[in-house]
């Protein structure tokens, strides 16, 4: 009897890599180092062309990036309150602990972002890169093509974003020299200069490696093709439910994950996981976290935060699906709003 092949779920993200970046790693492995070294300011180089940014600092994940940011901005804050969404990623709270400031939970805007007024401080959040209007720092974590012109940006290079180092990884990008060299040093224990045994200013290490650096040239490459093919997916799938009551989509699209939403999303979602469809839900806002209980907060009813949270799902969003996964994401949905 031959035998029946299961059929593979489609992921909600699924990290693709392909020839360039085995040969971008066998550069480095072929060469005499692998500490942080000319892969890593080729990609900073590359990059922060890529967003428009004067500058950019490799770091080893985006919770560090951020908080490397917020030693920087400490100085110019008023008091170490600073605003942050409740509606985002626990990384923006914690950094903001390990920077010693004082996180005050924000309601977001009906497109999940969070929105500062002139001179506020906090961090603005550009949710699934619907833009967000910072004043100091911006988190770009889905927002991987944007900068704002002399702020600081920093970016999420996890396993599950569109540039990934390799499985962990994040940024900083700036059009200040200063920051810049405050951000080198901060990096590198504090040292004067590299390899210098001088140390004039407080740091740690967050260097990266030539391996990590070496990945996301690779990835980098095949950036603007995977914002392309995610704009085009989520354009074909919000086109098949443009008269839907049951499946509904936000009014300004999306650049990095295909968000739907629905009043049943827990239902939805078993209905597609049924189906061999993975999707997760959006994120848990932040008050409803045990870690932020005690948090100060603007408000007490977040009712964009819980709005969201409450119908949001994310779908299959790998920019390597097939037209086929796609189809099928479609007829799912379709037989879900049918029996609805």
């Amino acid at each position: 009897m031959a035998k029946v092949e299961k059929e593979v779920p489609i992921q909600q993200y699924t990290t693709p890599w392909g020839q360039d970046e085995v040969d971008q790693l066998s550069d480095v492995l072929e060469g005499n180092t692998l500490v942080e070294g000319s892969k890593t300011r080729e990609f900073e180089k590359k990059f922060a062309e890529y967003v428009g940014a004067k500058h950019c600092v490799l770091m080893p994940n985006a919770t560090l990036a951020l908080y490397a940011s917020l030693i920087i901005i400490k100085p110019k804050l008023k008091s170490p309150n600073i605003r942050i969404p409740n509606f985002g990623n626990v990384e923006i709270f914690d950094a903001c602990i390990m920077a010693g400031l004082t996180p005050v939970l924000a309601d977001v805007t009906e497109t999940g972002v969070l929105e500062l007024r002139d001179q506020e401080a906090g961090i603005a959040n550009h949710f699934n890169g619907r833009q967000a209007k910072p004043t100091l720092i911006e988190a770009c974590f889905d927002a991987i093509n944007h900068h704002t012109k002399d702020l600081i940006s920093v970016y999420d290079f996890n396993y599950h974003r569109l540039v990934t180092l390799g499985g962990k990884g994040g940024a900083v990008c700036t059009d200040s020299i200063d920051e810049y060299n405050v951000l080198l040093k901060i990096k590198d224990h504090g040292r004067s200069d590299t390899n210098s045994q001088d140390f004039n200013l407080w740091g740690i290490d967050l260097q990266v490696t030539e391996i990590q650096a070496a990945f996301g040239l690779a990835q980098l490459e095949a950036l603007p093709k995977k914002l392309e093919t995610i704009t085009d997916m989520y354009e074909k799938i919000k086109s098949a439910f443009v008269n839907s009551k049951t499946i509904v989509f936000l009014r300004e699209s999306p650049s990095m994950y295909i968000d739907i939403y629905t009043k049943e999303p827990l239902k939805l979602g078993q209905f597609l996981t049924e189906n061999g469809i993975i999707a997760n839900r959006l994120p848990k806002p932040l008050h409803l976290q045990d870690i932020c209980k005690l948090s100060p907060r603007i408000d007490t009813k977040f009712v964009f935060s819980n709005t969201l949270y409450n119908a949001g799902l994310f779908l299959p969003s790998s920019p390597i699906m097939e037209d086929a996964q796609v189809d099928k994401i479609i007829t799912v949905l379709k037989k879900f709003v049918k029996i609805e």
